[in-house]
């Protein structure tokens, strides 16, 4: 091998040796990436399975109160068509609070919703968990729309009409306390004579269907992105 071969293995060699390292160095800087990617996609998943069993309990507070309004609402319509009996007298103060009830779904998704504008949802490899956020997400971007409805007329028309016939502080403030001769409940039973009560419940049963609808559709949302969630463990 003449002098000249030598010089060309040699230059061969050493621009293998460094196309080799800056691999080398390229798949470790790779690898390192991908582990932290894991990483922060399991610290991710964590903080979501938190947060969805939060909300899951949230909405289904939501739910069952919403659902003691239409029990109630139900019960005085019913007593007011002459299909059922009046209710009973200690119910009063709880059946009045429930008709000036309102829900607002209000859940903490701090990780979710950071995920989200920062792009970092890309980092779930999972396809049916993205796909159960996002179905989660439509969903509770639709609930504030039936809240703000039933807050609203809850607020605005059903508290100034029963305040202005009705003795609210005596009534609420005495869970229990009323007699079924006492004036208090008389005055409430009056209301079931009146038309304007009556489409003030009707109204009111209405709503609050309508929010439970959507309630439910974002308690399904929930329980498909927790099963998704914990399929990932």
């Amino acid at each position: 091998m003449t002098q000249e071969h030598r010089r060309w293995r040699d230059r061969w060699a050493e621009g293998a040796t460094i196309v080799v390292s800056i691999l080398l160095a390229l798949l470790a800087d790779a690898a390192w990436g991908y582990w932290m990617d894991r990483v922060e996609e399991r610290e991710l998943l964590t903080g979501l399975q938190a947060e969805f069993g939060e909300a899951a309990a949230e909405i289904s507070n939501d739910i069952d109160a919403r659902e003691e309004i239409v029990r109630h609402t139900d019960l005085l319509l019913a007593a007011r068509a002459g299909d059922g009996p009046r209710p009973p007298v200690d119910s009063i103060p709880v059946i009045l609070v429930d008709l000036l009830n309102w829900r607002f779904y209000t859940p903490v998704h701090a990780v979710l919703d950071d995920a989200v504008v920062s792009g970092r949802l890309d980092l779930i490899r999972s396809r049916v968990i993205r796909e159960s956020l996002m179905t989660y997400l439509q969903a509770r971007d639709r609930m504030p729309v039936f809240d703000q409805l039933e807050r609203d007329f809850a607020t605005a028309q059903l508290e100034p009409y029963l305040g202005a016939r009705v003795p609210l502080d005596r009534i609420t403030g005495e869970a229990g306390g009323l007699t079924p001769d006492s004036a208090e409940a008389e005055r409430f039973f009056r209301l079931l004579d009146e038309d304007g009560f009556g489409s003030l419940l009707h109204i009111r049963r209405d709503r609050t269907e309508q929010a439970l609808v959507y309630a439910r559709a974002v308690a399904r949302a929930i329980d498909g992105a927790r099963t998704a969630l914990a399929g990932a463990s």
